[in-house]
């Protein structure tokens, strides 16, 4: 599939434009379907010519095997491409300008609700859709050393997103959603780079990032949100309202700091010096947690079952063998923290 679809159009008809004038395309008169690549598809919602998101979407192509999870998505044996069947509406005067129109299944007889528009420069506008409103219950970004799929994971608790997937649970129906910042920008995201099965989870990196599993994560189209305030995360539905969710969330920086602990015996109110290196001038890091136990089973300690003093950590009581892990948090800069083992 091209970048464009300007040459599918007689050359009388293109129009190359960034804001094209569309004041003829107003009475809508065929309605198809398409495969759109993600350049395609986010072009219209980011308010930019596909050919100037390209590029940045061209690294969100890397998927894994559970890329079917995505039953919506179109795929090749390996990666994510873009967006199935999505619903397109276009006047007389664009359906008569079309060279070749062997890329759409034109529906007889029938008028979408939602689609997309296609205008004669090429370029496909938002998408035309209800929305609906929800509030979750609880809003946390996590980042730095806590989050280990992507430098940012935002998740949302309490949403009702039973309508994304089908009866099998694969998230059929979820094509695609919307970061929107207090500035104004919008950020498309992309299903197994910032979607995995638990669609209240919301993953997103700003630079080169490898996640636990060894896969590097496309990171091009949200570099810039770093820094920013996320005022909204709207998921896009597929033929139903997109759910838009308000917020106020700051995307910390990132920075190099790093924290270190060596591993200790078991025993009573067991010791570990916490050694950090390269943090910022500004910064001004507190301890704020310290789990006990792997993956997602461990748990944090309350505040009354530890101490920190001058580097160093003392789990107090008698401490058995097990895996811990702590967290330094910042208001201005990503969490840094680590792991070290209780051993015998």
């Amino acid at each position: 599939m091209g970048n464009s679809l300007t040459s599918c159009y007689d050359d009388e008809s293109a129009e190359n434009n960034n804001q094209p004038n569309r004041t003829d395309d107003t009475i809508l008169k065929y309605y198809a379907t398409t495969d759109m690549t993600w350049a395609e598809f986010y072009a219209g919602e980011l308010s930019k010519p596909e050919s100037a998101i390209v590029s940045e979407y061209d690294g969100v192509t890397s998927a894994t095997p559970k890329v079917l999870r995505f039953s919506g998505m179109l795929v090749d044996s390996s990666s994510c491409l873009g967006v199935k069947s999505v619903n397109v509406a276009m006047t007389e005067t664009v359906y008569k300008s079309l060279k070749d129109k062997s890329r759409f299944t034109f529906l007889k007889d029938t008028v979408l609700s939602e689609y997309k528009q296609l205008y004669k420069d090429g370029n496909f506008g938002p998408m035309v859709t209800s929305t609906s409103k929800q509030s979750a219950s609880n809003i946390t970004l996590s980042s730095g050393s806590d989050a280990k799929f992507a430098q940012y994971i935002l998740s949302l608790a309490g949403l009702d997103l039973e309508g994304l997937k089908d009866s099998t649970g694969k998230l059929e129906n979820l094509i695609g959603g919307i970061i929107t910042t207090s500035n104004g920008d919008k950020y498309g995201l992309v299903p197994l780079n910032n979607f995995w099965l638990n669609a209240s989870e919301i993953g997103f990196s700003v630079s080169a990032f490898t996640e636990v599993h060894g896969k590097a994560c496309a990171y091009e189209h949200t570099s810039s949100l770093e820094g920013k305030t996320i005022t909204n995360v709207t998921y896009m539905v597929k033929n139903a309202p997109d759910i838009s969710v308000d917020m106020n969330v700051f995307v910390k920086e990132q920075t190099s700091a790093s924290m270190t602990a060596e591993d200790v015996k078991s025993g009573n109110n067991v010791k570990v010096k916490l050694i950090a290196k390269d943090v910022p001038s500004d910064a001004n890091y507190k301890l704020t947690t310290v789990k006990v136990g792997a993956g997602k089973g461990a748990k944090p300690l309350e505040s009354t079952a530890y101490s920190f003093e001058n580097g160093v950590l003392t789990i107090l009581g008698e401490v058995a063998p097990n895996k811990y892990s702590f967290s330094f948090t910042d208001d201005k800069y990503v969490n840094v923290g680590a792991t070290f083992n209780v051993v015998e």
